[in-house]
């Protein structure tokens, strides 16, 4: 009779332990992917920008080189004449510095403003938002700079939504939600969080929201002028878990899915409608712009 061998026992025993051990590290792995995936803000990626619609911010980058001659002597980007190390570093980061701004406009001339419009044609349509516009830019941009390598210097430019609607000038009439006293009971929302996944809703600086029956019940003719410059009119997220983990959603969400889009925008049931406007504290938190529109993660290239 052929022995077996002794250390058979503890061979299958160990291969049967590590097979264990990785499924239970492909496990995990899979649910660390799917929170990494869950977690991602939503972001448009434009030509020249992104746009960062869960923290509202409108970003760009730019680099720029100097060069040496044929002594090793570095080159001003101005003067194109020899110069000393650091005055050619300086003056290519103030080459990068202006080139960020340039693609920070373009990104910007590119975003949503509201269900028909994007922020280049309000600025076509007035001069002197153009010009509060160009002053905003030139203050309230802040930057990002470091080197690339020895000869080169890069810089991010950003803005917040808050400065750019507060430098369009737009009147925020402020007027009371509408009055719905059908409701059988009224509940107490912190926020409104609406899931519009799947619908052709995309996100804007001043978004509107509609009843199945086209009534216009969120926009800016009812949020607080001062809330909207703080926060934005509606933060964009891609996913429930996202949401309900934000600042603005509180303790007591009303979490809704959209039933269609109208010109970008929601709409909503009659019947949410109904509950979110029983409540005085919840119109209040709609007035503070408390609004969280779930979209598909999908990178927008334009």
């Amino acid at each position: 009779m052929q022995k077996k061998p002794i250390m058979t026992n503890f061979s299958n025993a160990f291969c049967n332990s590590c097979a264990m051990l990785m499924r239970a590290m492909t496990f995990v792995a899979i649910i660390h992917t799917t929170t990494a995936l869950e977690a991602t803000p939503f972001i448009e990626e434009f030509r020249e920008g992104i746009v960062n619609w869960k923290l509202g911010i409108i970003s760009s980058s730019a680099s720029f080189s100097f060069y040496t001659n044929e002594k090793g002597k570095p080159i001003s980007p101005i003067s194109e004449s020899e110069t000393r190390i650091n005055n050619a570093r300086k003056e290519a980061l103030e080459y990068a510095k202006d080139r960020a701004v340039e693609k920070l406009c373009a990104t910007l001339r590119m975003l949503r403003f509201d269900g028909t419009k994007r922020v280049g044609d309000i600025i076509r349509e007035n001069e002197e938002i153009k010009r509060k516009l160009s002053e905003t830019i030139s203050t309230r941009v802040y930057f990002r700079t470091r080197p690339l390598d020895f000869y080169s210097e890069s810089c991010e430019a950003k803005i917040n939504f808050g400065d750019v609607i507060a430098a369009l000038s737009f009147d925020f009439p402020e007027l009371p939600f509408p009055q719905r006293d059908d409701a059988k009971i009224r509940t107490d929302y912190t926020s409104l969080i609406i899931d519009a996944r799947g619908l052709e809703v995309y996100p804007m600086l001043l978004p509107s929201i509609f009843t199945e029956h086209g009534f216009e019940i969120y926009s800016y003719r009812y949020v607080n002028a001062a809330a909207v410059h703080k926060y934005g009119m509606a933060t964009y997220c891609t996913s429930e878990t996202d949401a309900m983990a934000h600042k603005k959603a509180g303790s007591h969400p009303y979490y809704i899915s959209a039933i269609r889009a109208l010109r970008g925008c929601p709409v909503i049931a009659d019947r949410d409608a109904r509950r979110i406007f029983a409540s005085p504290v919840t119109k209040e938190n709609l007035k503070n712009c408390k609004v969280i529109i779930i979209l598909s993660p999908k990178e927008t290239r334009h």
